[in-house]
């Protein structure tokens, strides 16, 4: 699980602005949380390359690959995604050429990166802006830089 650091609460307006933002994704449901009595709202900052690799992303299937038969892990790891997606038998080629995209916005400066983090029953997993946290795990890789400061935002749920 990756260390957050400066993780402070949102402000009403913050978690509006977010909450609006997800209703636009395709994990729009990330919505419900905010209308249980049992969530919070955070920001905070990923410091390390390190930690952000070892960050599980939403996906467990990429183009037929699955992470539980690659990895034995129910979700791939954001350092595992982009071998998997090189893998020839994957058959997603598409998120591949996306993060690419986004490497190249991140080099020239004009990428926005809007992570978002869902924390639950003790874990962290990057629900919204995976190819953007894979994009900026790579371009960093390649720079041989440990230190980064990625801003996330982390729905954190209390379920019983």
């Amino acid at each position: 699980m990756p260390y957050i650091k400066n993780r402070t609460p949102c402000t009403n307006e913050e978690i509006t602005e977010l909450q609006h933002y997800l209703k636009g994704t395709p994990v729009f449901n990330l919505t419900n949380y905010f209308e249980k009595n049992h969530t919070l709202v955070y920001k905070g900052v990923i410091e390390s390359n390190i930690d952000l690799g070892k960050t599980k992303t939403i996906w467990s299937n990429l183009g037929g690959v699955l992470s539980k038969s690659e990895y034995s892990s129910d979700k791939f790891l954001v350092k595992q995604v982009c071998s998997t997606l090189k893998n020839p038998n994957c058959k997603d080629k598409g998120t591949l050429v996306k993060i690419k995209e986004y490497t190249q916005l991140l080099v020239n400066k004009k990428l926005e990166m809007k992570v978002t983090l869902l924390e639950t029953n003790n874990q962290l997993i990057i629900c919204d802006g995976n190819k953007r946290a894979v994009a900026w795990f790579e371009y960093f890789l390649k720079c041989k830089s440990t230190n980064i400061r990625l801003p996330v935002f982390i729905i954190s749920t209390f379920e019983t």
